[in-house]
């Protein structure tokens, strides 16, 4: 996804002397307050009406206060959620990243995805991984093979990144998250 940079100040780059080599995916990732409170955009063009899945990976950085981390995302007008990461534990060997997802229906033909910091200073939200599925689910489960070495996978949240998985079974995933094939899903 390409992203243009509304307001503030938004940092791209591995960071590697600062944070942990390792990102949710790849090599790079945002931060989202770079100098200070940044604002990334992009305009989607999108059937009007569909559902669509939002995913990403947040974590935060840990070099700077304050502790909470904290951002918004929206969905044209709409505001999806406040996401508040707590990085006063995070360390260089310690930065765990959090999957959200979302569900989200298109309510015109094209939609801006948003993200706006609200931590003022720099050292803000670590944003990594932004995927948008067409019809609610990955593209590579809508025959129901799923991409999960095996385990029962009842929300799209609990996914690892998709680059560190390999196919090895075929599940059978209600989308509401209850029922894989024919049982209750696990850690409901």
């Amino acid at each position: 996804l390409g992203w243009t940079v509304e307001q503030g100040s938004v940092r791209v780059g591995e960071f590697g002397t600062t944070i942990p080599a390792l990102k949710a995916e790849g090599r790079q990732c945002l931060d989202m307050s770079g100098d200070a409170a940044g604002t990334i955009f992009q305009d989607l063009a999108l059937t009007k009406g569909d559902l669509y899945r939002l995913r990403f990976a947040a974590s935060g950085n840990f070099n700077s206060a304050p502790d909470a981390k904290t951002m918004q995302v929206f969905w044209g007008d709409e505001l999806v959620d406040d996401i508040t990461i707590d990085a006063s534990r995070f360390s260089e060997n310690y930065m765990p990243w959090a999957y959200f997802d979302y569900t989200l229906e298109a309510p015109e033909s094209v939609v801006r995805l948003k993200f706006i910091s609200t931590v003022a200073t720099s050292g803000g939200v670590l944003l990594d991984d932004v995927v948008l599925f067409d019809g609610g689910r990955p593209a590579d489960t809508q025959t129901c093979q799923a991409k999960t070495e095996g385990v029962c996978v009842c929300s799209w949240s609990k996914l690892p990144p998709w680059s560190s998985i390999e196919c090895s079974e075929t599940c059978l995933i209600d989308m509401d998250g209850a029922v894989f094939n024919g049982q209750e899903c696990p850690d409901r």
